[in-house]
């Protein structure tokens, strides 16, 4: 899928400002930002179901607004306000979501099931909300799509079905699916996703892996020395932001943006005895982000 700068515009209020992505064939893309920052707008204009202020977006090669029925037919989409038939079971509106996709032959919807705990003989209406979720992703699933698009996906749902939910996603991508995940839930994003995008106010504020966000981050490392060490001596190392004694005098803490080779270097002449670092993760790059980037 190829995002060029689209924008769009409700009245005056621009819900997206230029965005543009590419997200490659077979991986799992996540989508991170707060509630009301574009993502749901975005996989909206995807499916034609929203038409762009301007820009294009290009699904398996296809304009998705001049040939938005032809996407569709190789897309799935659960929305994060899942809406399902009250009176219907999960399996009678799976088996009508298969019969409009004109899906024939054996469905794996049975199995998706089981692995997610589904229950597909109750009516929906006397459901959960994770339970919902539970048949509109096994719906999603059940079909083999080409790309997959999951707006907040696993909300409501138990942490032993995200696991689950996680293992099903990466064997979509990994059968060559394109997996589309918009989520606030920085967790989810961070254990599935290849790629990710962090998208602010209707704008993308960076891309990346979540190692190439994360080795953005000031990381801390906490070392100890048989004897005192002037803090003073490693202000000039390289990507040493901040270093500091702690209350015991032969402790250091450095606070390093980027690699902490030369740190590493520099400490190797004074016979450390012990080193202790915080690996950030994607919570703390998606804030600091959000501090940091206008």
């Amino acid at each position: 899928m190829v995002v060029e700068s689209v924008t769009k515009k409700f009245g005056a209020t621009m819900a997206l400002d230029g965005v543009s992505l590419e997200v490659p064939a077979g991986c799992v893309f996540g989508l991170i930002g707060p509630n009301g920052s574009g993502k749901t707008t975005l996989i909206r204009i995807a499916l034609d179901l929203l038409r762009p202020t301007a820009g294009t977006i290009s699904i398996l090669g296809l304009d998705s607004r001049r040939r938005g029925v032809e996407v569709r037919t190789h897309t799935s989409y659960l929305p994060g306000n899942l809406v399902l038939p009250r009176k219907l079971t999960g399996r009678q509106y799976i088996n009508d979501v298969a019969r409009l996709r004109r899906v024939h032959g054996p469905s794996d919807h049975v199995e998706l099931a089981e692995r997610l705990h589904a229950d597909l003989d109750r009516p929906i209406g006397q459901l959960s909300l994770g339970n919902r979720r539970k048949i509109g992703l096994v719906s999603a699933l059940s079909h083999g799509p080409r790309l997959l698009f999951l707006d907040e996906p696993t909300a409501g749902m138990d942490p032993l079905v995200q696991q689950t939910f996680r293992r099903l996603v990466r064997e979509a991508a990994d059968r060559g699916a394109t997996v589309f995940l918009s989520s606030h839930v920085l967790d989810e994003v961070q254990h599935v996703a290849d790629r990710i995008a962090v998208v602010r106010g209707g704008r993308i504020v960076t891309t990346g892996t979540v190692d190439e966000l994360t080795s953005q981050l000031t990381r801390t490392f906490r070392v100890s020395f048989d004897n005192y060490v002037d803090p003073m001596l490693f202000e000039t190392t390289p990507n040493v932001v901040g270093v500091a004694a702690e209350t015991n005098p032969h402790d250091l803490v450095f606070n390093v943006r980027g690699t902490a080779g030369p740190l590493f270097e520099r400490l190797a002449g004074f016979h450390p005895c012990d080193v202790h670092g915080a690996e950030p993760d994607l919570e703390d790059a998606f804030l600091d982000l959000y501090r940091t980037r206008t």
